[in-house]
């Protein structure tokens, strides 16, 4: 059994104390070979160093407030709400089968273009100490609201998760989302689960510290990376064109001003994709006027 068309799951640590994201994005690729088989050919290079199935997260500052998040996207179709409809009805093989046929087609033509699917939300610590809630799981899968996307509403959502009154209100969708939780107080978290497990990459994802005095410590390692995140665009304004929607804003570097200089290869790559490449795109909300990331 495998899902009828491909998703792309991110995962991130939010601190909800002081409302804020305090870890980079590690994406992983959960999807078979033959739902990867939908997708242009660029983007199903399997490099088994850039499929990692396995992170260390570092927390500085453990407690029962930060929240492990799940992201989903999907290939760009349609509507948030018209692209989960399908799952929400009674499970028969001709639905399957329109949402198989829908799913080549899309992913035909708009493979490399993303959309907000669902999110999922667990717990990490269930006390100051720092030990993990291994019991519970993930949250339901919740769809993705059109008018949420982005990171300040989305934060918003994300502090409401403990309140039922409001969480009864999403639209779930029949779905599970498992991992495994193990911790390490090791001032180098990496060595230690790669001599546990040698067959399987592993992935270290950056943590974002606050300035605060109490969490200082010396720098162990140094890396030289950017994070770009735009978060708004404002696009209804312009005059140029009739109709301005579906909107992606595409990152890239360049080391040169000439007209026809190629961008270097640069930004990290998504499972699929080369360890590095080119450019980076932001999801789309379709038909929106305006984007956010």
């Amino acid at each position: 059994m495998y899902n009828v068309e491909p998703f792309f799951v991110s995962l991130s640590l939010y601190d909800m104390r002081s409302n804020r994201k305090i870890s980079a994005d590690f994406h992983v690729d959960l999807n078979s070979t033959a739902t990867r088989g939908f997708l242009p050919r660029d983007q199903q290079t399997y490099d088994n160093s850039n499929c990692q199935l396995q992170a260390v997260f570092t927390i500085s500052d453990p407690h029962p407030d930060i929240l492990l998040v799940a992201r989903i996207e999907k290939v760009l179709q349609g509507s948030v709400a018209q692209c989960t409809e399908p799952y929400l009805k009674p499970g028969d093989s001709k639905t399957a089968q329109k949402v198989l046929k829908q799913a080549r087609l899309v992913c035909s033509h708009l493979g490399h273009y993303r959309m907000p699917f669902a999110w999922a939300a667990r717990q990490v610590f269930h006390d100051e100490s720092g030990h993990l809630d291994r019991k519970l799981g993930f949250s339901a899968l919740y769809r993705q609201e059109a008018t949420r996307i982005g990171h300040d509403d989305f934060i918003r959502q994300l502090s409401d998760f403990h309140r039922q009154e409001k969480i009864t209100k999403l639209q779930s969708i029949p779905g599970t989302l498992d991992i495994i939780l193990e911790v390490t107080r090791s001032e180098n978290p990496g060595h230690s689960f790669r001599k546990s497990n040698r067959r399987q990459p592993l992935c270290e994802i950056d943590e974002f510290v606050p300035e605060c005095a109490h969490l200082a410590r010396p720098h162990l390692f140094y890396a030289n990376r950017l994070y770009v995140y735009p978060r708004h665009l404002r696009y209804d304004a312009q005059k140029i064109f009739p109709k301005a929607r579906n909107l992606a804003v595409c990152v890239e570097f360049r080391d040169s001003d000439e007209p026809n200089a190629h961008p270097p290869q640069c930004i990290y790559g998504k499972p699929g994709s080369p360890v590095f490449t080119r450019c980076a795109n932001t999801a789309i909300l379709h038909h929106q006027l305006c984007g956010g990331g």
